[in-house]
């Protein structure tokens, strides 16, 4: 979870005598700090078990214990392996999550709460919120009034969930249940049931856009909410054959969703990736939803069939100017490098296309296929398939910029050198 506030800490190493071994090593090498030889200072303050959805999973034991008193605030790891550190009180820290300026984990949130009253039975409380934490419901709070719920879907490799959200601390919008299974489902009641418990009410569903793993539960969790569905013009009529679109949402539009704090919840038309692709910025605290312009984990697709290679680059551009503090996509972990994730992902379209051209100077032409391996040669053969659908996209951009040529599925480079 890069750009995640967390405690000092790490693997433990096959080499490593115990979990207290590992952790010595890890709080030298990343605050500096020289903890006691001594395990009976240490206070297990709770085993967090990764969620299923997390990429990476495994126990996390926290511990308590005293910092020295030579203890310095000034020391920055070296490796890398930190973009910030700070001293800070639990209260501070909370305050910084809840004015949406610290991204802080659900098991790292729930011991700053137990420190923040008090050291007297702080590990008792910190025991029994590990425990409550790894049974509760599938929902992880990103700020206040922005959660979101990783839902099972047949969406494309490596990605396994994709991410619906809840946004609003009182009145509340639910972003893209995509999910049919019926188990899945009962993930999102879970989440609805316990948001209800803190005062959110469901006022309305969203849709980023048209794909399957983006609105495979939305038809059912509207009837049993009883809540109507909004979504893009674009996205209404790709979908009118299984779900209704009772409002339609236009670049632009603004909700506001009473609440304390309150939230406000922006439109952006964000086409490339799917005719009807819409971004949603909540403005008071720059959180954006992505659907499925950026991933946190795996890449993003552009088939030709139903995206626009062109339109895509200019939503990332769009993105750009916009500057949204963190970036929360339909796959993998919030992104709170947004203008480098972003450039990244400009850079490699526009290096791909540079491949689609090498490979047509190299070959002098031919169909799609036979240009992939030319083109995608860095990729598994494995997944040529799907290289080639990318690949696709690339030459209609190529094509409409006049770069290109195609005669019976023959694509060359045009050899018109005022179009080049």
């Amino acid at each position: 979870m890069p750009g995640t506030w967390v405690f000092p800490g790490g693997a433990v190493d096959d080499t490593d005598a115990s979990s207290l071994v590992a952790l010595r090593r890890e709080v030298v090498e990343e605050i500096g700090v020289s903890l006691p030889d001594d395990d009976d200072l240490f206070v297990p303050v709770g085993l967090f078990v990764t969620p299923e959805f997390s990429p990476r999973r495994f126990a996390a034991q926290f511990y308590l214990a005293q910092a020295p008193d030579d203890a310095s605030p000034d020391h920055m790891a070296s490796d890398g392996e930190l973009d910030a550190g700070e001293w800070i009180t639990a209260a501070d820290a909370l305050a910084r999550y809840r004015a949406a300026e610290w991204l802080i984990s659900a098991p790292v949130r729930r011991v700053l709460e137990c420190l923040a009253d008090g050291l007297a039975d702080a590990p008792e409380r910190c025991e029994r919120a590990a425990k409550a934490e790894n049974v509760a419901p599938r929902i992880w709070d990103l700020a206040p009034g922005i959660a979101s719920t990783p839902l099972r879907t047949l969406t494309l490799p490596p990605a396994q969930f994709t991410n619906c959200y809840f946004i609003g601390c009182g009145e509340m919008i639910i972003i893209d249940p995509g999910s049919p299974d019926s188990m899945e489902n009962g993930v999102v009641d879970e989440a609805v049931t316990e948001l209800a418990r803190h005062g959110r009410r469901v006022r309305e569903i969203w849709l980023t856009h048209h794909h399957l793993d983006h609105v495979g539960g939305a038809a059912s969790l509207a009837k049993r909410l009883g809540v109507p569905i909004a979504a893009h013009s674009n996205t209404a009529e790709l979908v009118k054959e299984h779900i209704h679109i009772d409002r339609l949402l236009n670049d632009g539009d603004v909700v506001e969703l009473p609440g304390e704090p309150a939230r406000r919840l922006r439109v952006v038309f964000t086409p490339g990736h799917a005719v009807g692709h819409l971004c949603f910025v909540e403005e008071t605290t720059g959180f954006a939803i992505v659907g499925d312009m950026v991933a946190g984990v795996g890449t993003i697709l552009i088939d030709p069939d139903e995206g626009d290679m062109a339109e895509y680059l200019e939503s990332l551009r769009l993105l750009k100017r916009i500057a949204p503090k963190v970036m929360l996509p339909a796959h993998g972990s919030a992104i709170t490098s947004v203008q480098a994730k972003l450039d990244f992902y400009l850079k490699h379209r526009l290096w791909r296309e540079q491949q689609v051209i090498n490979a047509l100077e190299t070959t002098g032409g031919g169909t799609s296929r036979e240009l992939v391996p030319h083109a995608y040669e860095d990729v598994s053969p494995a997944v040529h398939g799907l290289a080639e659908r990318s690949l696709r996209a690339h030459l209609a951009k190529l094509l409409a910029d006049q770069r290109v040529v195609v005669d019976s599925n023959r694509w060359q480079l045009t050899n018109d050198p005022k179009l080049i």
